[in-house]
């Protein structure tokens, strides 16, 4: 394992970000937590976001994803994972 790898494995990776909520409502908390931390230009040549249970954002969630999605300006790649 690289040590970038080692940092995503310890969640200490500030280019890796993990949202997850299990079965409960994401927020626009949560969002509002994203985009602060998407502010900082990202340490590797790019970012990850990855949203678990994406299913489970709320309209007011989603709405702010598109705005980050729309103002973005840093390479960051959005995972959207959602299960039945």
């Amino acid at each position: 394992e690289c040590s970038i790898c080692r940092s995503v494995k310890n969640n200490v990776c500030s280019d890796f970000i993990l949202i997850s909520k299990g079965n409960t409502e994401i927020g626009i908390d949560n969002i509002r937590e994203l985009k602060k931390k998407l502010l900082f230009k990202p340490i590797l040549p790019y970012r990850i976001v990855l949203i678990e249970e994406a299913q489970n954002l709320t309209d007011e969630a989603c709405n702010a994803i598109l705005k980050i999605l729309e103002d973005i300006a840093s390479p960051t790649f959005f995972i959207f994972l959602s299960f039945p």
